[in-house]
């Protein structure tokens, strides 16, 4: 009788394990935004992946510009880890380049496999551009 009690708490010890190991894979542990006036990178963090195996992180942004118009900005990437835990990043053209003084904020990544998700850009990024980068119009014709 002792045994068998032993046993049944052992296996409902060893589900609750599982479950709770379960629960945990696939997590994003960060989420980061850097940007110039002409590209993006959004940058996250995960551990407990399952090497070889392909996810998708869904992200999106807001952009708002010096005269106060916003735009949502949303992507995805795909990543294949080599080992269960890293940073991994996906660099994005901004179409047209910005103009000084845009501010992207309330950003958001989802790893989509489980629906772990991280906040970024808060507080905001203002995003600065410098003359001759936003006259770049020609110039190399002149020289």
């Amino acid at each position: 009788m002792m045994r068998r009690t032993a046993a049944s708490i052992g296996l409902a010890l060893a589900l609750v394990v599982l479950c709770t190991v379960n629960a945990m894979a696939n997590r994003l542990s960060s989420a980061s935004l850097t940007a110039n006036c002409t590209k993006y990178t959004v940058t996250v963090g995960a551990f407990h992946l399952i090497v070889g195996k392909t996810y998708e992180v869904d992200f999106q942004f807001t952009a708002t510009g010096p005269q106060g118009q916003s735009q949502l900005v949303m992507g995805k990437f795909f990543f294949t880890p080599t080992t269960s835990m890293g940073t991994f990043s996906n660099t994005k053209l901004f179409n047209p380049p910005l103009t000084n003084g845009w501010m992207l904020s309330n950003g958001i990544a989802v790893l989509t496999a489980t629906g772990s998700t991280k906040h970024f850009a808060s507080p905001p990024i203002t995003v600065h551009c410098p003359v001759c980068e936003q006259a770049n119009t020609g110039l190399s014709a002149l020289l």
